[in-house]
């Protein structure tokens, strides 16, 4: 699925519903929504955009 310009990083959100795309070239996030396979928005971030996903641990 095309998200934009040259995508480096993914992290889902822990249902899977969304999925949040670090874009390098375009200096923003696209997230997506993962069952219709689109991109929902892009939001712009600045330069660049660093990765900081956290993975949600259940205890």
């Amino acid at each position: 699925m095309p998200v934009g310009k040259a995508p480096v990083q993914v992290g889902f959100t822990p249902d899977g519903r969304h999925c949040y795309v670090s874009l390098r070239d375009e200096n923003s996030v696209a997230v997506t929504d993962t069952a219709g396979r689109r991109v929902i928005t892009k939001v712009p971030l600045g330069p660049p955009p660093d990765p900081t996903f956290r993975s949600a641990q259940r205890t």
